[in-house]
């Protein structure tokens, strides 16, 4: 679904590390609109992407269009959620963090 060589690392207290991505190393065309949305007082408002897993819509990955200064090397660039997908890093998978998206 997703391969970057470029990826932007957040670290956030108390939450997994998350990898922001370029577009261009995102398989956009199995990734759709949703119509979640959700506000963080760092980072601003995200919207999600879903893509369909078993006939219904599941968010995977969510961006923030215009992030507030603290989130501003991430603007338009795409993180999945590692709590729904597989994520290796040079090689070797992480393991899937339990969180309240888990």
């Amino acid at each position: 679904m997703a391969d970057s060589a470029r990826p932007r690392m957040l670290f956030e207290m108390h939450l997994p590390v998350r990898s922001y991505l370029p577009p261009d190393g995102v398989r956009l065309d199995l990734l759709g609109p949703s119509g979640t949305r959700s506000v963080c007082a760092y980072e601003g408002e995200a919207r999600y992407w879903s893509i369909e897993r078993d006939g219904a819509r599941t968010d995977v990955a969510w961006s923030y269009p215009h992030p507030l200064s603290d989130a501003a090397e991430v603007a338009d660039m795409i993180c999945l959620f590692d709590e729904h997908v597989d994520v290796t890093i040079d090689g070797e998978r992480r393991e899937r963090p339990r969180t309240p998206w888990s």
